[in-house]
């Protein structure tokens, strides 16, 4: 992609078009910087007491990444409009279901992560919300765990499942960039990709 400049001038329509074109890290951390006053205001109205500033902000970067990606101008509508309803929608959810799971066992979705033992559920799968909830997961809960997690892993690419692999082994994005030998923002803009699908491939 050419090295194109952008500045406090260049509308954000504009900037995510080029996304949408050649997606571009350097530019995307752009984007972010433009709208990190919404994702701040947007957080500073939840209750922070259990779940950490830092979680909510990568998942807004999240939802930023997914409006990139959703965002139609032949809506004519603002994209800054459209990330604040989607990224509102999203914080909502997640609020809903993290006091929905603290009423039960007192523990946050948000907590698990790809290098725990366990994944929690988006889906309607009694069976296997059960495994995701139990305390002490009989052979065959993990089991369940285990099939859907192995048929997430089969549908990335190459490099997105050896990432996936490294995180469950409970390395560090540091440690993946080395072993993998990509920048730390690539690492990271893989890890959210991996993140990403995961989320979708749930809800599916």
């Amino acid at each position: 992609m050419e090295t194109l400049m952008y500045d406090d001038q260049t509308t954000l329509e504009e900037i995510v078009l080029s996304l949408q074109e050649d997606f571009d890290e350097e530019l995307f951390r752009y984007l972010i910087s433009r709208v990190k006053p919404l994702i701040r205001s947007t957080i500073a109205h939840y209750d922070q007491q259990y779940i950490e500033y830092d979680d909510l902000y990568q998942e807004c970067v999240i939802t930023l990444h997914r409006a990139v990606l959703g965002y139609k101008v032949e809506t004519k509508a603002y994209f800054i409009s459209y990330y604040r309803m989607r990224v509102r929608h999203h914080l909502q959810r997640l609020f809903k279901k993290y006091y929905a799971e603290k009423r039960g066992q007192g523990k946050s979705w948000l907590n698990v992560s790809l290098s725990a033992k366990l994944f929690q559920n988006d889906s309607n799968s009694n069976s296997f919300e059960s495994a995701i909830k139990s305390s002490v997961p009989t052979g065959e809960e993990i089991s369940i765990v285990k099939e859907v997690f192995e048929s997430y892993v089969s549908k990335l690419e190459e490099r997105e499942s050896y990432h996936v692999y490294l995180s469950a082994k409970g390395h560090t994005v540091k440690e993946i960039s080395e072993k993998t030998g990509l920048t730390l923002n690539q690492t990271r803009y893989v890890h959210r990709k991996c993140r990403q699908k995961f989320d979708d491939f749930l809800v599916d």
